[in-house]
């Protein structure tokens, strides 16, 4: 598996350029590859900056997530009992929709 984190956007015009601009949204980048290096799944997920808290948000997704068995199976995590439930991607949506009014 391997972590990027990114920025999504460009310049607009007569706007603030680089990473501070307000029109650059960071978001992380999970890629899971095989044995000989190639791409196998990905995953994007928009958090509000850079911080352990929000990388800690996002790699604690209990409900889209999955776990590799030993046998090769995947299992989808769940929320253990009395859990709250923390989706990474619904939390995205609802971000996205907020920069979209």
């Amino acid at each position: 598996m391997q972590i990027d984190d990114a920025y999504w956007g460009g310049e607009k015009h007569g706007g603030k350029r680089g990473r501070g601009s307000e029109n650059k949204h960071p978001f992380v980048a999970a890629v899971q590859t095989n044995d000989d290096g190639h791409p196998q799944y990905m995953r994007l997920s928009l958090v509000t900056r850079f911080r352990k808290k929000e990388l800690e948000l996002y790699l604690s997704d209990n409900t889209c997530s999955w776990q590799l068995q030993s046998d090769g199976h995947y299992l989808q995590n769940k929320p253990s009992r009395g859990q709250r439930r923390r989706n990474t991607q619904r939390r995205l949506l609802e971000t996205l929709a907020n920069y979209a009014h």
